[in-house]
């Protein structure tokens, strides 16, 4: 073998040993950053966190899960959030679950929008007029 055609063999060696690091660090890159919030609603009211965890786990792992409350009554409002670490696995948990009949209930699931800020809401409100009796 000659220097020329040794010295392409190693720098094709090189180049495949960096493609090979590159779509590793791709594939670590989308399990750190690819998290996903999904929002899932009309659930069955005595739904709790863990049954709700057990059905997206079929898909793969689940970082969080919860049902909002009333804060007054401690009720369900029969949504809830459900983070997911791999994006992959939430896309088809959203598109397996949504429209899933579960206890009785047709589960509306999707990727959860971003929360918007919210101001105070009593600065927002107009003066109220005094009561007149």
């Amino acid at each position: 073998m000659s220097d020329v055609q040794h010295q392409v063999s190693i720098l094709v060696l090189l180049v495949e040993s960096l493609m090979y690091q590159a779509n590793l660090m791709a594939r670590i890159h989308e399990r750190i950053f690819s998290k996903m919030n999904i929002y899932v609603g009309n659930l069955p009211y005595e739904l709790t966190n863990d049954e709700l965890k057990d059905v997206f786990q079929q898909y793969g792992e689940v970082s969080s899960v919860n049902i909002i409350t009333d804060k007054m009554t401690g009720r369900s409002k029969g949504f809830g959030f459900i983070e997911m670490p791999e994006a992959s696995s939430a896309k088809e948990a959203i598109s397996k679950i949504d429209g899933f009949s579960f206890k009785g209930r047709n589960l509306k699931v999707s990727e959860a929008r971003p929360r918007e800020e919210r101001s105070d809401r009593n600065n927002d409100r107009r003066p109220r007029r005094p009561r007149s009796y």
